[in-house]
């Protein structure tokens, strides 16, 4: 194998693999985002649990190998490079720690926001389904609330694998099962 075919092979797989992360990208924010809003419980439960796992395998996977042929493609284009092509290195670089961070020890849940306009005494609001892969990381739970013009805030913060069916306990004055934190 000459290096002019593995240059060619190396070019034409940072394309394909790029349109693979950016085609990805977009399935995100315009096909899967749209519709996890309007999904029923069982379709968003099936769809978490089975499309968003391999989706996001294909992205990351994507995300690596433009990144890696992107590096060869800059080594063996070092002599002629110029002020776009350090720019898109910087950007793919960038991008390319962003979307691994996800393979870090010390993972974390993305931060959610929901507004309950009122929530009377002793009753609870049903905020989002959460998947039990997400249980399996620390979780840290922030709620800020108004008493009168007053804004209070509380953290919650449940370590890995603690939430769970053996944890459950009667809540008192609900008459439900749950898991208290103080």
């Amino acid at each position: 194998m000459t290096i002019e075919f593995i240059n060619f092979l190396a070019r034409w797989g940072h394309v394909l693999f790029g349109i693979v992360w950016i085609g990805m990208l977009y399935y995100f924010n315009f096909v899967q985002g749209g519709y996890f809003k309007e999904a029923s419980a069982e379709g968003l439960a099936d769809a978490k649990a089975k499309l968003a796992p391999s989706a996001l395998w294909w992205f990351r996977w994507g995300a690596m190998f433009t990144f890696i042929t992107g590096l060869y493609l800059l080594h063996s284009i070092s002599s002629v490079l110029n002020n776009y092509i350090i720019v898109g290195a910087a950007m793919g670089t960038l991008m390319a720690i962003i979307v691994t961070k996800g393979y870090s020890e010390d993972k974390k849940t993305a931060t959610f926001r929901k507004k309950i306009e009122s929530l009377p005494a002793k009753s609870y609001a049903k905020i989002e389904m959460i998947l039990e892969d997400v249980l399996a990381i620390n979780n840290l739970f922030n709620v800020s609330f108004f008493d009168g013009n007053q804004l209070f805030e509380k953290s919650f913060e449940f370590r890995k694998n603690t939430i769970n069916e053996k944890a459950l306990q009667e809540i008192p004055l609900m008459n439900l099962k749950g898991i208290l934190k103080s």
